[in-house]
């Protein structure tokens, strides 16, 4: 969906550094962000990427001390950025592994706790939020957006594949498969097939270059084709058509490119 092989995604730590002895009894937000360098791998089995992957992660959280927000004003700094770009709008918050007593969301101080009604993270110049937790009923994949940047199908699409994409793979062979790649939606196959539903193909030997080229008569070779803005030097239809011709042949000569396999 990024239409790339490699993303920054945000992930979401947490952070609680022992600064007091009684810090785990208090109740904040000791989250840090941390930009991970997210890289596909077409040909590795699945159990290899995800090692790898894994220790990426472990050596990136070594230096958490440094974190995203850190590392995003260093960036824009360097690169002469805009203050108001926006680097990582994605982001993974997961809990999956946490013990079982552990919620996202709950936070049960005493017995009047009435649970959860409605909950939402909001994150300062963050497009795409996916959370990722358990319940009792099992493994949840909830999503916060932008409503503004993203189409409803849009969306609809890209979720209904990720959670495709996660039981196709508890169903693979982590040691011997790779990842399997993300399904095509069925209403953009039915756009690519109308798109593509032109009839028959002519039966005939004209080409686009072989029409311009029975249409090079004098009058045509001498009128003037491209005028170079910069230069102001023109150059007429028969001159593209002599230079093309000569490019052609030098490129279609033996050892003019380099063998390539």
């Amino acid at each position: 969906w990024s239409g790339q092989d490699r993303l920054c995604v945000n992930l979401t730590l947490f952070n609680r550094l022992p600064l007091h002895p009684d810090i785990n009894g208090v109740i904040g937000d000791f989250t840090v962000l941390e930009l991970f360098d997210h890289r596909t791998e077409h040909d590795t089995v699945i159990a290899d990427t995800l090692r790898r992957v894994h220790g990426d992660l472990l050596r990136d959280i070594e230096h958490n001390l440094f974190d995203g927000v850190d590392f995003q004003r260093l960036l824009k700094t360097r690169q002469s950025m805009p203050i108001n770009k926006i680097v990582a709008p994605v982001v993974l918050t997961s809990t999956l592994g946490a013990p079982a007593d552990a919620s996202m969301f709950e936070l049960v101080l005493n017995d009047t706790y009435q649970g959860v009604d409605h909950a939402i993270s909001q994150t300062p110049q963050v497009w795409l939020d996916n959370k990722a937790y358990e319940t009792e009923e099992g493994f949840v994949a909830e999503w916060d957006y932008v409503e503004q940047l993203f189409d409803p199908a849009v969306l609809d699409a890209m979720h209904d594949s990720y959670c495709r994409l996660i039981e196709h793979l508890a169903e693979l062979d982590w040691e011997t498969a790779t990842f399997p790649s993300l399904p095509v939606p069925a209403d953009d196959l039915a756009l690519i097939e109308a798109a593509n539903a032109t009839g028959e193909a002519p039966d005939r030997d004209d080409t686009l270059f072989g029409l311009y080229e029975a249409g090079l008569d004098e009058s045509r070779r001498a009128a003037v084709a491209v005028v170079d803005a910069g230069t102001g030097r023109s150059h007429t239809y028969g001159e593209l058509y002599d230079d093309s011709d000569r490019l052609a042949r030098v490129l279609s000569t033996p050892g003019t490119l380099p063998d390539r396999t």
